[in-house]
């Protein structure tokens, strides 16, 4: 093997080296340990340490052209101490909870095995854990044996999936299969209050912002049923084939539970999911 190619190598496997990550692991582990101290203890003393966009990428590298040449240690500390403290007390706002100290060290587990759910062959660990929580989660939500999900990477991935399957239910025929039809154009229903997601999942699946009917809320800030079902009219006047209402268990801004029962009786008696 020529000179070059044995020192690229080596290179390589250095960085595959099972004694320097254990070095660097005690390292960046330590350096979490002391962050979440500071943090919980409030020696942090903002828990939105604000700069502007502007500000922040002077803080960060432009140019990715040459070799690293900085410490991975203090990588992370910049990146702790520049983010958002959502251990600190003082912390609020976003629906975003602070991670679980163990939740951290199975990220890094999983972030090195890399296995895939898609398939049982490239995953046989991670997609077998996934369908026992959904078996789990189904269980508590009462649904029978039948019932089966998957894990998506957030809520509005989990939210457009779910509009895409109410679609798939509820409009007749197999989008899946056969690609859209020459059908009414169609509607969906959500509070005004709800999270901006439902909206974009409309215009992704191609019902257009105008498909989207956002429904007032009351003084609680939960879906007004009265309003939902001037919403309703509003939409088969416009010549539009409402298939599904979404509601909030809770909103994201103002934490509210929209009327579950009441807006699941509307769905059962005008057929919608």
């Amino acid at each position: 093997m020529p000179s070059d190619t044995t020192s690229k190598m080596n290179e390589i496997l250095k960085a595959y080296d099972p004694e320097g990550f254990r070095k660097q692991g005690y390292q960046i582990v330590d350096i979490i340990a002391e962050y979440l101290n500071k943090a919980i203890s409030k020696d942090i003393k903002q828990a939105l340490p604000y700069s502007t966009p502007d500000e922040m990428l002077q803080k960060w590298p432009g140019d990715f052209s040459n070799e690293p040449t900085g410490k991975l240690e203090n990588l992370i500390k910049n990146a702790l101490l520049q983010s958002n403290h959502l251990h600190h007390p003082h912390y609020m706002g976003h629906q975003i909870s602070p991670t679980l100290p163990a939740a951290t060290l199975c990220d890094m587990t999983t972030a090195l095995l890399n296995n895939s759910t898609a398939v049982f062959e490239m995953g046989p660990v991670s997609s077998v854990i996934e369908k026992s929580l959904i078996n789990w989660m189904a269980k508590i939500a009462g649904f029978g044996p039948d019932a089966g999900g998957f894990l998506t990477s957030g809520g509005t991935l989990g939210n457009i999936t779910a509009l895409l399957t109410a679609r798939q239910v509820k409009t007749g025929f197999d989008v899946w299969k056969e690609g859209l039809k020459e059908v009414p154009p169609l509607a969906v229903f959500v509070s005004d209050q709800a999270h901006y997601s439902i909206k974009r999942a409309g215009q992704i699946m191609g019902l257009g912002e105008d498909g989207v009917f956002l429904v007032p809320v009351d003084e609680n800030y939960s879906m007004d049923t009265n309003a939902l079902k001037s919403k309703y009219q509003e939409a088969i006047n416009a010549g539009r084939k409402p298939f599904a209402i979404v509601a909030s268990a809770c909103s994201t801004a103002t934490g509210s539970y929209d009327p579950i029962d009441e807006i699941a009786d509307f769905c059962k008696e005008h057929d919608l999911w």
